[in-house]
């Protein structure tokens, strides 16, 4: 039991990073070079506030497993990542403050913070499929 939960953990974490890569590095660059401005930054928006949600769940997920299996520090690190996940994704939503009329709502500092999370996920899932793969 404790090496099957072990084994779907170290799945679970290849997924998210396989998902995040994909997110990160094909969808996003692929947006922003085959949409207009505006439909490219919304694609990728509506990309991360949708995926990363799940994306935190398959981490969350792969923590509890981990926790199972015995590896704690790779639980850990694991539960950072969906907390990262839900960072990323909330980093994306609406202001709520009063604006001027007429100023423009600028977004793209949320989406290359949101993006730069993102990209900083994987590293980090990589070193939680490691420790959980070597049962620290």
């Amino acid at each position: 039991m404790v090496e099957f939960a072990r084994n779907l953990s170290i799945f679970l974490c290849a997924l998210t990073v396989g998902w995040t890569g994909c997110i990160a590095f094909l969808v996003a660059p692929m947006a922003f070079r085959e949409l207009d401005r505006g439909r490219g930054d919304r694609f990728v928006r509506n990309t991360i506030k949708e995926g990363h949600g799940f994306l935190a769940l398959l981490a969350l997920l792969a923590a509890v497993l981990g926790l199972i299996g015995g590896a704690f520090g790779g639980a850990v690190i694991m539960s950072l990542v969906a907390f990262f996940y839900l960072i990323a994704r909330y980093a994306l939503a609406p202001r709520t403050d009063p604006r001027p009329a007429g100023a423009r709502r600028v977004m793209k500092t949320a989406r290359v913070a949101a993006s730069a999370i993102t990209a900083f996920i994987i590293p980090v899932a990589l070193t939680a499929m490691v420790m959980i793969s070597l049962g620290v």
